[in-house]
């Protein structure tokens, strides 16, 4: 994998969102240039990288709800405008364009991950990267694409050209009310699973999937006539998910389905009653869609209508209630068919913008459940967020609902804005294939910031239930880093992870460590260690990897 870099970097790689902002940032590419900055006024160290990722930490909301119990929950695959970062108040542009290339040499005891045909290689990298941020009256955007060609000396067979792009953005057609909404992400995906903290760079030839993802359409915003604050929203989305090569079954016998393509198509219609005196908040939904999966694998249709309630009892709690009506459709398994009422009840405790708590209990998609989400303060330097949900999806879902939920900090990370660390779109530790299944998902992140250095922890825990076409799987993970400022130029990571999988006794361990330097405010360079270590029931699958690279990034 590429670790040489820190981490802030090595993240990039992984990145992931719409592809026709590429034509837009081109166009405007040759009126951007870079703002650096490494001492106040008084000339006092500010840690650039560091304060970025701290104050993005700090202020990042979530771009959607969880798509269980509200209030007011978001259906994972409906876009929001995203949070977008705003640049800094000396931008010589409303557009910054920022161009790059980074060029990488990795030395491993094993390019392929292989148990008994273990092969060293020599592996070069050029992964040249445009990153783009807009922020006019009329337009935001946000988008990074950082495809990254591969080239290996022995074994040739693992040469390859990976898109990576990850861009949200939002057109204001109308000021005030009516948008054009769009998203887009590529990246590589392990059909197996099991690699959860490993890279995509390293995925085996024979294991990995490109994805393409994205969605969009218009939004109109208007004004109720009941009293002020009172808001309506018609929203209509249409968007697919891609995949390309590697998308049969795969021997042998973890993944026993293809993976197709899917188009997806939502309207929605949402209106608010606006805060009721500080008293009364209830919100009205009205939601049709329907999923496509190529390959004869059936059409998933839904019509969901909703009221939802918040009730201020005093200024920090809120009584949440909900009762609705849903029907589900499965062309190829209509015994999962839904058609039922729905409700939900609970609380939300929030004394300060940074502490809260929130939990429901209620029938939702056929079942009864759980869903809540935590944010915490526990000191001024540490803040502790989680959030769990259940819904019935498919893969194709799930990727375009991971989408909208996801987005990028001002360091250029992917981020899950819930708990404040890195996340990417799809898990890689559970087999991707066309399925329908009952999905539980936990994630928590704990964040320290405290100059010059930024502590993260992340777990994870999912579990697949199937309705139709796999069998049950679930997995446990929990990831480590520590980024550390030396001084104004030097700087050290330390990533360490480990996922444990039920399907096949899977557990990986993954632990890196870089150092990077500031060369110059354009020229950055780094070197670092990975150790990777695999086991599985079946012995055949088991692997370790070391390997050390080392990597040169230019700015322009």
């Amino acid at each position: 994998m590429p670790l040489g870099l820190p981490f802030r970097w090595r993240m990039l790689l992984n990145l992931n969102r719409p592809l026709a902002v590429l034509l837009l940032a081109a166009a405007v590419a040759a009126g951007a240039r870079t703002v650096h900055a490494q001492t106040t006024d008084g000339g006092t160290p500010t840690f650039p990288v560091l304060r970025s990722v701290e104050e993005e930490l700090r202020t990042a909301q979530p771009t959607s709800v969880p798509p269980s119990q509200g209030p007011f929950g978001e259906q994972p695959y409906v876009p929001v405008r995203p949070q977008h970062s705003q640049p800094p108040p000396d931008a010589p542009s409303a557009w910054l364009i920022q161009p790059g290339i980074q060029v990488g040499e990795t030395v491993t005891d094993n390019a392929s991950l292989s148990h008994s045909n273990r092969t060293a290689d020599l592996i070069t990298m050029i992964n040249p990267q445009l990153i783009v941020t807009g922020d006019t009256e009329r337009t935001k955007l946000d988008i990074n694409y950082s495809p990254i060609l591969q080239r290996n000396l022995v074994e040739t067979g693992n040469n390859r050209l990976d898109q990576n792009l990850f861009g949200t953005g939002v057109f204001a057609a109308i000021p005030d009310a009516l948008f054009i909404n769009g998203r887009g992400s590529a990246f590589e995906g392990s059909r197996g699973g099991g690699m959860g903290p490993i890279n995509p760079s390293n995925f085996r030839f024979n294991d990995r999937t490109e994805i393409l993802a994205y969605d969009g359409g218009p939004e109109w915003r208007f004004p109720l006539p009941i009293h002020d604050g009172a808001t309506g929203d018609l929203n209509y989305t249409i968007g697919q998910t891609r995949f390309y090569s590697n998308t049969g079954p795969l021997s042998p016998g973890q993944v026993a389905n293809p993976i197709t393509n899917s188009t997806l198509q939502d309207l929605r219609l949402v209106l608010n009653s606006g805060d009721r005196s500080g008293f009364l908040t209830s919100q009205l939904t009205t939601d049709g869609s329907r999923t496509r999966i190529d390959g004869g694998n059936g059409t998933n249709t839904s019509g969901i209508i909703t009221l939802e309630s918040q009730l201020r009892l005093n200024p920090v709690f809120q009584l949440l209630g909900s009762v609705g009506y849903e029907d589900y459709r499965y062309s190829t398994a209509s015994f999962a068919n839904i058609n039922d009422p729905t409700w939900y009840g609970g609380g939300k405790w929030a004394i300060s913008d940074d502490t809260s708590v929130q939990l429901t209990y209620g029938h939702h998609q056929g079942f009864d459940s759980f869903a809540g989400n935590a944010h915490y303060a526990i000191t001024p330097l540490t803040t502790l967020s989680a959030d769990y949900q259940e819904t019935i999806t498919t893969p194709q879902q799930q990727i375009i609902s991971s989408l909208n939920q996801l987005q990028l900090n001002q360091a250029q990370v992917v981020i899950n804005p819930q708990t404040g660390v890195p996340e990417s779109i799809v898990a890689n530790e559970l087999a991707l294939q066309n399925s329908i299944y009952r999905d539980k998902l936990f994630r928590a992140g704990l964040v320290t910031r405290n100059e010059p250095n930024v502590y993260t922890v992340s777990l994870r825990y999912e579990a697949f239930d199937p309705i139709q076409g796999t069998n049950p799987d679930s997995f446990i993970g929990a990831d480590g880093t520590w980024q550390h400022a030396i001084n104004l130029t030097d700087s050290f990571s330390l990533l360490a992870g480990y996922y444990r999988r039920q399907q096949l006794g899977q557990s990986t361990i993954e632990i890196q460590a870089s150092l990077g330097r500031q060369i110059t405010d354009t020229l950055n360079a780094s070197i670092g260690y990975e150790f990777t270590y695999g086991t599985a029931t079946d012995s055949s699958q088991s692997y370790f990897r070391n390997a050390i690279t080392a990597f040169l990034r230019k700015t322009f």
